[in-house]
């Protein structure tokens, strides 16, 4: 008659995996850059608001990287790369993935085609960037939306302090940022909603 099993053989206890630190936060300065740091003498209504934006949300120059899918901006004196194409949102994503001190601005026309794929993509991944886009239909809101899309705003930059202020809570927003720009309507935030995580501190 077989014995009794022999006992399992003992397991080494369960530990955590540690923790994944999470991304630097931007350089805020101990003193807001002012606004003229930001822009060259001559600056269009966008550029000036975004320049107001990003000293009213304490960063510095070098805290800010626009990118372009068409032609420079010579007004801002930032870091930029243009010529991007439908490549302007990833190529933002990347940087900020690359370098979590900056905050990303990505200068796109209305989202078609590859551009709109790349954007619904970072929206589900809730990538932290701010898209500003020529205009957007009502079936790309929809799409947006239901991607998972936290932050919503309509820009008019010719609206000035309005503007601004818009701008500012899109870069101060964790995540992705969609401001559509339209001269035919007033500024609004349309939607300013919390995501659980940026894609940058979702975990391996």
């Amino acid at each position: 008659v077989p014995g009794p099993a022999a006992p399992p053989p003992a397991q080494a206890p369960l530990r955590a995996a540690p923790a994944r630190p999470g991304p630097r936060p931007p350089s805020f300065a101990a003193a807001a850059a002012p606004g003229s740091a930001f822009v060259a003498p001559g600056a269009g209504a966008l550029e000036s608001a975004l320049a107001d934006a990003a000293s009213a949300a304490f960063l510095r120059p070098a805290d800010l990287f626009v990118f372009s899918a068409s032609a420079r901006r010579p007004a801002l004196a930032v870091a930029q790369a243009w010529g991007l194409g439908e490549g302007a949102a990833p190529a933002a994503a990347g940087a900020r993935l690359h370098d979590p001190s900056r905050k990303c601005v990505a200068l796109i026309p209305a989202p078609r085609g590859m551009a709109l794929g790349w954007l619904l993509h970072l929206a589900a991944r809730n990538a932290d960037l701010v898209a500003l886009a020529e205009g957007a239909d009502a079936a790309t809101l929809a799409a947006l939306g239901a991607s998972g899309l936290a932050f919503h705003a309509r820009l008019r930059p010719s609206d000035g302090a309005p503007a601004a202020a818009a701008l500012e809570a899109a870069l101060r927003h964790r995540g992705l940022a969609f401001v559509e720009l339209s001269e035919a309507d007033p500024t609004a935030v349309l939607r300013d909603a919390l995501r659980p995580q940026a894609w940058e501190e979702a975990p391996a």
